[in-house]
């Protein structure tokens, strides 16, 4: 078996990865959880900024991880803006491998008229990051 040396590698088969895409806002947080084996992605709704539901999310997404024995690995990312830094320092403290993204790097159509729901920005924000990594 190949060891890869970056921590952010998904292929490896050590590891159950978990994961996560936020798309933020003042009100709310949507929160799309990809856990491992699975191709569905799950959608939740967190007040925003509330690191205690948060938290809660994280045990319970690792606890369904950490079924088939392995280590549980969990990376996220969401778009940096209002509530980027801050956030990023606080999953760090958890363990999670996190990204911060530039809004302008995922890539939409600017000729056609498009949907714009969280939704939608939240599938498309997954796919950008399963893409990447």
């Amino acid at each position: 078996m190949i060891k890869l040396d970056r921590i952010d590698a998904p292929a490896t088969a050590e590891h159950a990865t978990v994961y996560l895409a936020f798309e933020l806002s003042k009100a709310k947080w949507k929160l799309g959880v990809l856990l491992p084996g699975s191709q569905k992605l799950s959608r939740y709704t967190i007040g925003g900024g509330d690191l205690v539901a948060l938290a809660a999310r994280l045990a319970d997404v690792s606890k369904k991880a950490a079924a088939d024995g392995r280590p549980i690995r969990i990376l996220s990312c969401y778009e940096a803006g209002l509530d980027g830094h801050w956030l990023h320092r606080w999953l760090a403290q958890q363990g999670v491998i996190n990204h911060e993204i530039d809004p302008s790097s995922i890539e939409v159509n600017r000729r056609a008229r498009r949907a714009k729901t969280d939704q939608i920005d939240l599938e498309k924000l997954m796919r950008t990051f399963l893409a990447y990594l």
